[in-house]
C-alpha cells in the first residue's frame, strides 16, 4: 500500500468538507425535491460492467440529495 503525502492528504481532506452533506432518499422524494426548484440540476452519470447503471444526484438548499438504488 503506497502512502500518501501530507499535501495529498490535506487536499482530500479538503474535498470531503467541501462536499458538504450527501442524504439518500426514495425516488418519490426525489424527484419531488428536484422539482422544488425554479431551475432544477440533476447530475446523471453512467456506469457498470455488463449492465448500465445510472446514477443520479441533485441539490436543495446546501444539501446533496441521491435517491436510493432499487435492486431487481
Amino acid at each position: 500500500m503506497a502512502y500518501a503525502g501530507g499535501a495529498a492528504v490535506a487536499a482530500m481532506a479538503q474535498a470531503v468538507q467541501a462536499s458538504g452533506a450527501i442524504l439518500t432518499v426514495d425516488p418519490e422524494n426525489f424527484s419531488k425535491i428536484a422539482a422544488k426548484s425554479s431551475k432544477p440540476l440533476v447530475v446523471i452519470s453512467k456506469g457498470g460492467m455488463f449492465k448500465s447503471k445510472y446514477q443520479y444526484l441533485t441539490t436543495y438548499k446546501g444539501l446533496v440529495f441521491l435517491p436510493n438504488q432499487r435492486r431487481n
